[in-house]
């Protein structure tokens, strides 16, 4: 059974040109197949940033995937994705055919729920999701972006069984109404935990952006203004005009 790992590469791959291949053994239960063998493009050496899949609103906030996300979510949760895939074989296709999927679950899903609960990082809130007829939910870890306070990026997803009698109960705040309703299973639409935390705050508000506090020293002026010197006016000195008579015209006959 092969399968390929992005992350424990082997010294005696395969390589051809700017892609090599990864295949490693990995034991799958019940004769369940693993994915098929796949390339992965190399580091070319340049600072290349990631590079967003997907991006769309939910809320409040926006929601990014980038292509790291599928990388991470087939490390340990491939098997929850295997069928996200459509098949693909080619690294590109599986990105852009993973996030689809995400995207489109996500958006036509009757009912999102968002938490702090269980959450490890400050900066993070859980997304809950569960496809129609499907009896598993998909967790959604989501972290805020550094530099854009209303975006939050996929960290990675995976499905679990839930007890929504325990999970889910007691109170949510509903984004439509802004209203606090308790959960029951036929509720539809945003919900998120009643808390202070922050970040289920901007699901209902927009941040603010803060502004930059920069020091007095790196403030360019406009204008430039120099002290005026202390000049003492005094008035001017009488001038004594002496007025002559204009000579007698004289007249050529």
């Amino acid at each position: 059974m092969m399968y390929f790992d992005n992350y424990n590469q082997q010294s005696a791959q395969e390589q051809s040109g700017m892609v090599y291949w990864a295949p490693v053994n990995v034991p799958t239960p019940f004769g369940i197949p693993g994915p098929v063998e796949m390339p992965v493009a190399q580091h070319t050496g340049f600072n290349e940033g990631p590079r967003i899949l997907d991006e769309f609103s939910v809320g409040n906030i926006t929601i990014r995937i980038h292509d790291c996300t599928p990388r991470h979510i087939f490390k340990k949760h491939w098997k929850d994705f295997q069928h996200a895939t459509r098949g693909a074989r080619d690294w590109n296709t599986v990105e852009r055919n993973v996030s689809s999927f995400l995207k489109e679950m996500i958006l036509s899903s009757a009912q999102l729920f968002f938490t702090d609960e269980l959450v490890t990082r400050k900066d993070g809130l859980l997304l809950y999701v569960r496809q129609p007829r499907d009896k598993m939910f998909h967790r959604i870890a989501l972290a805020q972006d550094e530099a854009e306070g209303h975006v939050y990026n996929v960290s990675t997803a995976y499905k679990l069984w839930i007890d929504e009698a325990v999970q889910f109960s007691g109170q949510w705040k509903e984004f439509g109404s802004q209203q606090d309703v308790n959960y029951h299973p036929r509720m539809t639409g945003i919900f998120t935990r009643t808390s202070w935390n922050s970040h289920l705050a901007n699901i209902h508000h927009r941040p603010t952006p803060q502004i930059a506090e920069v020091p007095l020293q790196y403030i360019v002026p406009h204008f430039v203004f120099s002290p005026v010197p202390n000049v003492q006016f005094a008035p001017p000195s009488p001038q004594f005009i002496q007025f002559l008579p204009y000579p007698p015209p004289v007249h050529v006959w």
